[in-house]
């Protein structure tokens, strides 16, 4: 019986601890449960009030709150351990290191604008090709948060392995891995993991955006400049050069337009400004007139130093005539 009671206490230390030392990462972790189980008692009820519908967000009923409901509903019983696995594996690191508070902040304005998103993406594919089945597809998972987090360890550790045994897969390569094995899942048909595409792909680049250029820090300024989490990372090494061009521009055109005025920016310096920056040595243009003059202030010192010389030689020669018997 103390065997047992010990083992039922140390079962029970791991989500105190959890708890106690990250609320965020345990509140949301609860709320996928509370969700999945709601979903067992009432599916119809909960998929039509919860997941993201555009005819019922937009058009019949005005479901208003189904921006931030949808990226927490989750019906796979399989989709729910992944995800239970993966938030409690990447969700203390981030909270650990963007804090508590601003944690508490990123993720549900990352998934508000995933869910905003998402539903104009939808939009916008209405009217470009008039498919009237998409105003009713039900859209909802978790893919959208779990990317968020694979880019904030993206961002705050990504040379460190998530999986010890597997040396080559770091941590700044989970969100284009998600993003694939997203796509894959669609492309074999599998509609109960692949559900939350739209918002694995939009919740990757809206969670970039915000660390990229809003996360507020402590002395003032946001975002990061740090070229290790710039845009084309987040794409295939291949086709980095033909992106770069393209996010180097809009970068600058909302420059121009006046938004991120308070990024500290680190500048680019090449190996050419390198050796600009190199300290030139300084050319010294002679005047002719004054090295005249130092020549003959010379000369004159010379000859001063000449007749000293000779006449302490004369002094010398007298004492010796004196000295003789």
């Amino acid at each position: 019986r103390i065997e047992n009671s010990t083992e039922i206490r140390n079962f029970l230390m791991v989500p105190s601890e959890l708890i106690r030392n990250h609320p965020v990462t345990s509140a949301c972790t609860f709320l996928i449960l509370i969700f999945y189980v709601a979903a067992l008692i009432a599916p119809s009820s909960v998929t039509f009030h919860a997941s993201l519908v555009l005819a019922n967000t937009f058009g019949e009923n005005f479901y208003l709150w189904n921006f931030l409901t949808a990226g927490l509903l989750e019906t796979s019983t399989l989709k729910l351990f992944v995800n239970v696995i993966g938030l409690i594996s990447l969700g203390p690191g981030a909270e650990d290191s963007m804090g508590t508070e601003k944690f508490a902040i990123f993720l549900p304005v990352v998934n508000g604008i995933t869910g905003i998103t998402t539903c104009v993406l939808i939009f916008c594919w209405f009217v470009l090709f008039r498919f009237e089945d998409s105003l009713f597809v039900q859209t909802y998972g978790f893919g959208g948060i779990l990317a968020a987090l694979t880019m904030a360890n993206k961002l705050t550790r990504p040379t460190e392995h998530p999986i010890s045994s597997l040396p080559t897969l770091k941590y700044e390569h989970l969100p284009m891995l998600l993003v694939l094995l997203a796509i894959s899942a669609r492309c074999l048909g599998i509609s109960s993991l692949s559900r939350d595409l739209p918002f694995v792909i939009t919740g990757a680049y809206a969670s970039w955006w915000y660390l990229r250029f809003m996360q507020p820090h402590d002395n003032g300024t946001f975002g990061t400049s740090s070229e290790d989490f710039a845009l084309v990372t987040l794409f295939p090494p291949v086709t980095r050069r033909y992106i770069a061009p393209f996010s180097d521009f809009a970068y600058g055109v909302m420059k121009l337009l006046g938004f991120f005025k308070n990024r500290v920016l680190t500048p680019r310096v090449s190996p050419l400004q390198t050796i600009d920056r190199m300290p030139k040595p300084q050319v010294v243009k002679l005047d002719p007139v004054t090295e005249r003059r130092k020549a003959k202030a010379r000369e004159q010192l010379d000859a001063k130093l000449a007749i000293m010389g000779a006449q302490d030689e004369d002094w010398g020669d007298e004492d010796d005539l004196e000295d003789r018997p």
